[in-house]
């Protein structure tokens, strides 16, 4: 038997997996409790689109974009395009639930709203904008991290967006160190932890290219700025940061 299942294909035992889950640990609505999916319509439908404060970095007041013309002017970072706001209690629940207990499935329902967002918003992915040399890039993860987590949410999110908007994908960012969480330090010590904390190692050619760089929440921005400046670095001509919500 244990012969058997060690000839299962990976898709067979993951079905398998997620089946006896269901039975003991049915899925219910992370918001109202319906069984059946993790986001049922009605709670998804509630969740509103972020609405801009002020700059993304800064918080101070902004005429376009997420961020003012200051932060614009030194930041690598060409834009950051924020679809929902982390302070509501579903999506922020979604993430949480998403990130730190492993509900990968709940990857689908965020990349939903992200796209519905960008939809109603003609943001990001406006066909007039990028015709040609689009490609996505998540955030990555450090290695010792992803394997503890068994997944990286910005990859799986990059993932679907560009099975979606036919874009191919580029995994050659990666994280040099393990760095702190960047939620536990505040905006100077954020700066600090994620200096050379990122590089290039992808064979693929990123001249010309116009990323559009995924990643679950931003805060300051600091970490999609330090990824900026390596893919910028490496001939990247545009990018533009594309999270599910500011936190």
């Amino acid at each position: 038997k244990q012969k058997e299942g060690k000839n299962l294909t990976p898709n067979i035992r993951y079905l398998i997996s997620e089946y006896v889950t269901d039975i003991i640990f049915p899925k219910e609505c992370i918001g109202c409790g319906q069984e059946g999916r993790w986001l049922c319509k009605s709670c998804f439908t509630t969740i509103p689109y972020y609405t801009p404060e002020g700059c993304i970095n800064c918080g101070k007041p902004i005429q376009e974009k997420n961020l003012c013309r200051q932060c614009h002017s030194f930041l690598l970072l060409d834009d950051i395009v924020v679809t929902g706001d982390y302070k509501h209690p579903i999506l922020s629940s979604a993430i949480r639930y998403f990130k730190y207990s492993f509900l990968k499935e709940l990857a689908d329902d965020l990349e939903l709203f992200i796209s519905a967002y960008l939809k109603n918003n003609n943001a990001v992915l406006d066909p007039k904008c990028f015709k040609q040399n689009t490609i996505i890039i998540p955030v990555p993860l450090h290695k010792k991290r992803k394997k503890w987590r068994g997944f990286n949410q910005a990859e799986e999110l990059a993932q679907r967006i560009s099975r979606r908007y036919q874009l191919e994908i580029f995994q050659g960012l990666y994280r040099i160190k393990n760095k702190k969480p960047q939620t536990k330090l505040n905006k100077q010590e954020r700066k600090e932890n994620l200096n050379n904390a990122f590089d290039w190692q992808g064979r693929e050619e990123l001249k010309g290219k116009k990323v559009i760089l995924v990643d679950d929440v931003v805060t300051t921005a600091t970490t999609l700025n330090s990824c900026a400046y390596i893919l910028k670095r490496h001939g990247a001509k545009s990018v533009v940061g594309l999270v599910i919500a500011k936190g």
